[in-house]
This record gives C-alpha cells, sequence and structure tokens, in this order.
C-alpha cells in the first residue's frame, strides 16, 4: 500500500464491489482504513469478513505498529472479551506488553462457567428425576431418599 492509504482504500472498495468475498481485499481495505484514523469503519469491515475478535486484534495491531500501544491493549482487551483464548490477540497482548513494559492482565472469570451451570441443570432436570423414578420403581420406597411422590 506504501502509506498511500485513501487511494488503496478505493481501489480495495472496487476490488470488493466485483467480489464481495474477496478475503484479502477485505482484509485491506480495513488496514487501510485503519492506516487512514476511520477505525470505526475498519472494525465494522473486519467484522463482516472475521468476526469481532479478529477486528479489534487487527486494529490492535495497526496500533501498535503506530506506537500507540495504550489503546492497542484497550483493542486487546475488547477482543479478548469476544474470546478470551485468541491465539493471535494473546500473542498481541505479550507483545505489546514487552513494547511498553507493562505486564499483561486478564480479567479472571468467575469459577463456575455457564457450561458447568447447564450441566448441573440438566443433571438435576433429567437425569435426577429418572434416578427418583427408577429408584422407585425398584423400591417402591421415596421417604428414604428425601423424595416425596409426585
Amino acid at each position: 500500500m506504501q502509506k498511500k492509504y485513501a487511494e488503496a482504500a478505493r481501489e480495495f472498495r472496487e476490488a470488493l464491489k466485483l467480489n464481495p468475498r474477496f478475503a484479502v481485499a477485505c482484509n485491506n481495505l480495513g488496514l487501510a482504513l485503519a492506516n487512514l484514523d476511520e477505525t470505526d469503519q475498519a472494525v465494522a469491515n473486519w467484522q463482516s469478513a472475521s468476526g469481532p475478535a479478529t477486528a479489534h486484534n487487527n486494529l490492535a495491531a495497526v496500533l501498535m505498529e503506530k506506537g500507540n500501544y495504550a489503546n492497542a491493549r484497550k483493542e486487546l482487551e475488547i477482543a479478548l472479551s469476544y474470546n478470551n483464548a485468541y491465539p493471535a490477540a494473546l500473542k498481541n497482548l505479550e507483545l505489546v506488553s514487552r513494547l511498553d513494559g507493562h505486564p499483561a492482565t486478564l480479567a479472571v472469570k468467575p469459577a463456575e462457567s455457564r457450561w458447568r451451570r447447564w450441566k448441573i441443570a440438566f443433571r438435576k432436570l433429567f437425569v435426577g428425576s429418572c434416578v427418583v423414578s427408577l429408584y422407585q420403581s425398584i423400591t417402591g420406597d421415596l421417604a428414604s431418599i428425601g423424595t416425596t411422590a409426585p
């Protein structure tokens, strides 16, 4: 692109008119827009092509190249809020930490995940009732397991 970002953006838009799913043109349009400080358009462009985590990670990479480490770190935090295991964002967070000298920190999620809560509720709802029904059919006694008959 050789720092002719406005001209490059026009060319990439033309390429996308011909083939809207041309991934290279979409990515490069985002780079041109980000370098023109049209960050909202750049993120929207990247998001339409590859999702929010990738979009914010890409913007962070552009900001790191410009030496804007504080804003790059913010974009990486946003990217990781969408996918906390996104390898490119984690790698860029490590890189920005080395560049600006501030340690990388990640927000710690609560100990119990949504998946774990779902599994517990599923077991209580389906497995628990099956166990009670099975026990009742075998023994005919519900009192010993602390349950009353329906």
